[in-house]
């Protein structure tokens, strides 16, 4: 790295975009001696949704890992929400029992 270039890039945005481990993959294709590593946090990845993602550059070849060390992210990273779920329900799923009524 004495005398090189080099890329460092930080960002915390709050959607998926698909433009930034695109734009990773580009680095590892146009500069095939680099390496580095990108973290993601994507909610809304389906059966990743409490992992922290990373994507591992070596020689320019790109992979994708679960970051064991910040997953899963709940609990080690936050605590549980304890308001309503945030997914909306089911429709195929069959209704709820009403709640039972108080007895004396």
């Amino acid at each position: 790295m004495n005398g090189e270039a080099f890329l460092h890039m930080g960002g915390s945005p709050n959607h998926r975009d698909a433009a930034i481990p695109a734009f990773f993959r580009e680095v590892g294709e146009r500069a095939p001696g680099s390496y580095g590593l990108l973290h993601v946090r994507d909610d809304e990845a389906p059966g990743q949704e409490n992992e922290v993602r990373v994507l591992r550059m070596v020689r320019g070849r790109v992979t994708e890992h679960t970051e064991n060390l910040l997953s899963p992210c709940i609990p080690v990273l936050e605590d549980a929400f304890p308001g309503p779920p945030s997914r909306p329900r089911d429709p195929a799923a069959p209704p709820s029992p009403p709640p039972t009524p108080d007895l004396p």
